[in-house]
């Protein structure tokens, strides 16, 4: 029955209707008791929507009682996991396990959970047909009225395949994509760990060993890109295998790799000595041959080195910039040649640079003089003229050719000064005319 009480709510009554009869057996009217059952059909309709969103979870839902043995899953378990409910009621959880989670978040799960306390985490699990999954799991204590535990609340989400996206970007952000090898950030990064560990504790001298390929371009030039890069593959590959499982190996762009030797002994003159030896057996091993797409191949490598940490204050930038620094020194003496950071490199690398930056306004700025030196015949008479340049610098004056050609053959400026004198010498003689 549905009445309205006064003040306007609609009750829902529960009848029970019984004859009334007299001494005679006449019925003479109808006892009606009714019960309010309102807030009873409240708490069932609470229950059904309770019970529809559930089953109808996307997580995966478990209840277990104290003792571990599940009670009730949902649908989402089933699917999730492979087991039917026959197969999981009365079973512990560990039916899921991989072998994979740590024992430790096992017994932090068991020693929230004695307290009393929600356990949040991650879990590696394998399903019915033996693939692995991960699940991030909220379990939680299911507490009577009388506030006494009686069952297990978990609620289950799978993970994997963020998990599995969150490894891509992390592998294409410090992984190079050609070899595989750690790139240059990955490096900078274990360089700055490295330094950061030895200003806590003192843990010996390490080394970083900068490689390049010598004549690299060639081989692309004369072959092509594909053959290249399958021979960029086969020196990392090679590289990885020379090294201790605590070095690293990275690529840090084109034909150029390194190697983060972190901690090969004391003093300057020990470690120096064993870089050098790791050089020498990067070198000889670098020279077997190589067999890319059907070709056989064989490289050498310059290789400039630098020890670390070299101060208190030394940072991934400079450790970098002093191996480059050798580099270009190993390098210049003509490939297939180690070098070590001096000191000295890195006021003759500053003044190179000021005179590259230099020289690049100078073109511009018209600081560039070209003199005319005549030449002359046997008989005296003029028969031409060798040009000659210079710079006239408006701080330090005429600076000679000796000084800023080789940097500019090095920079590639020379072609710009080359054609820079052209012009003018054919500025100089359509004047004399």
């Amino acid at each position: 029955w549905v009445t309205f009480a006064a003040d306007g709510h609609r009750e829902l009554l529960e009848v029970i209707q019984t004859p009334v009869f007299d001494a005679q057996g006449q019925l003479i009217g109808v006892l009606g008791i009714g019960h309010d059952i309102t807030e009873r059909q409240r708490a069932s309709a609470q229950i059904r929507k309770l019970s529809l969103a559930v089953e109808q979870s996307p997580e995966s839902i478990v209840i277990t009682d104290l003792a571990a043995r599940i009670e009730y899953v949902n649908q989402a378990f089933v699917t999730s996991t492979g087991y039917s409910r026959e197969e999981a009621f009365g079973n512990n959880p560990r039916m899921l396990q991989s072998g994979k989670t740590p024992t430790a978040t096992y017994q932090n799960l068991w020693a929230t959970l004695r307290r009393g306390e929600v356990w949040r985490g991650e879990l590696i699990n394998r399903r019915k047909d033996g693939s692995e999954y991960i699940e991030f799991a909220i379990i939680s204590p299911v507490r009577e009225q009388d506030r006494h535990i009686s069952h297990y609340l978990a609620i289950e989400q799978d993970i994997t395949e963020r998990r599995q996206a969150e490894a891509r970007l992390h592998h294409l952000a410090f992984f190079d994509a050609l070899t595989g090898l750690p790139n240059r950030s990955l490096l900078l990064d274990r360089l700055a760990q490295r330094l950061a560990a030895a200003l806590r504790q003192p843990q010996g001298m390490g080394a970083l060993l900068l490689l390049n390929i010598d004549r690299f371009k060639l081989v692309n030039n004369a072959r092509g890109n594909l053959l290249g890069d399958a021979l960029l593959r086969a020196v990392g590959h090679r590289l990885r295998g020379l090294t201790r499982a605590s070095d690293t190996v990275a690529r840090m762009a084109a034909d150029e790799f390194a190697v983060l030797l972190p901690k090969i002994g004391h003093g300057d003159e020990l470690v120096g000595l064993h870089a050098l030896l790791v050089a020498e057996k990067l070198h000889a091993a670098l020279l077997m041959p190589f067999e890319c797409e059907g070709e056989t191949f064989t490289v050498s490598v310059s290789i400039g080195i630098t020890l670390l940490p070299a101060s208190a204050n030394d940072t991934p930038g400079n450790v970098l910039r002093r191996a480059d620094t050798a580099l270009h020194r190993a390098r210049a003496a003509g490939g297939n040649q180690n070098a070590f950071f001096e000191a000295g490199m890195d006021e003759s690398t500053t003044r190179s640079f000021q005179i590259e930056s230099g020289l690049r306004e100078a073109i511009f700025s018209q600081e560039l003089r070209l003199y005319l030196q005549p030449q002359v015949s046997a008989q005296g008479a003029v028969v031409g003229a060798e040009a000659l340049l210079r710079w006239q610098h408006p701080r330090l004056g005429l600076v000679s050719p000796g000084v800023f050609i080789p940097v500019a053959e090095e920079s590639n400026l020379i072609v710009d000064l080359g054609v820079w004198v052209m012009i003018e010498a054919c500025r100089i003689l359509a004047r004399t005319r």
